[in-house]
């Protein structure tokens, strides 16, 4: 007979990778901000006067001054040239000598402004003085140039 076959047994070691599951927790912090615009209407009055700067009081004494009338010019050396006075108006008493701003006026209460077209020159005369004026329609002097 021969040889008798004996079993022998191989221990064999398997290892199969094992999978551990793992948890990274996460915090996420959303802020928002939504922006309120609540519109302020706040209403602004503005007046503006429709006339002429007052008179001054009746009560003032006026300067009289004589005021080339018939033909005003186109600028103050043609005025001031052939410029000749036809008429009487009145200046506030103190003033001398009229500036810009200065209220002309036809009577001397200080009740009519001088109608003045506002484009053309007028020649304006107190004593041995002279002046080309540009007068607005309510009298005021808007702009002067000594003769």
């Amino acid at each position: 007979m021969g040889p008798t076959p004996t079993p022998t047994t191989t221990p064999s070691i398997s290892v199969s990778p094992s999978v551990t599951p793992s948890v990274t927790p996460s915090i996420t912090t959303s802020i928002s901000v939504t922006p309120s615009i609540t519109p302020t209407i706040t209403p602004t009055i503005s007046v503006t006067p429709s006339q002429s700067p007052p008179p001054p009081s009746p009560s003032a004494v006026r300067l009289e001054f004589l005021i080339g009338n018939m033909d005003p010019y186109d600028n103050p050396s043609e005025a001031c040239l052939f410029g000749i006075t036809d008429e009487n108006v009145f200046l506030a008493a103190g003033d001398d000598s009229p500036t810009v701003g200065d209220v002309l006026f036809e009577d001397p209460f200080g009740n009519i402004p001088y109608d003045g077209n506002g484009h053309s020159y007028y020649y304006l005369k107190r004593g041995i003085s002279s002046w080309a004026c540009k007068i607005a329609g309510g009298g005021e002097i808007i702009e002067i140039t000594a003769c």
